[in-house]
């Protein structure tokens, strides 16, 4: 498991940029907590067997980053590629699971 230092921007092997939970919040203007929920419940129905929309992370890394008592905290957290989140992004539901693009038609 590679390891980042906190505010540093992370790569996959073949140059794409991977995003941490709170840049997907951010670009899916939802809080980073509400995010994490997303993916928590989207882990809870893989393991049951069942689909879901939300991508699975590409892969997880472990984040450093310093207390305020300069003492080291050590995280796992999750990142996705940057394409991956655009493509969800651009195909998420809206509201009640109806699809965007109606939306934007009954508008």
């Amino acid at each position: 498991m590679r390891e980042v230092k906190q505010g540093e921007e992370l790569f996959a092997e073949d140059g794409e940029r991977l995003l941490f939970t709170e840049e997907f919040a951010e670009r899916a203007g939802v809080s980073a907590a509400t995010l994490r929920g997303y993916h928590s419940a989207a882990r809870r129905i893989r393991r049951a067997g069942r689909r879901t929309r939300f991508p699975k992370e590409d892969e997880k890394v472990r984040r450093v980053s310093i207390k305020a008592n300069g003492q080291p905290l050590v995280a796992e957290t999750p990142v996705w590629r940057e394409s991956k989140v655009d493509a969800y992004l651009a195909n998420r539901l809206g509201p009640g699971g109806r699809p965007r693009a109606q939306l934007n038609q009954a508008s």
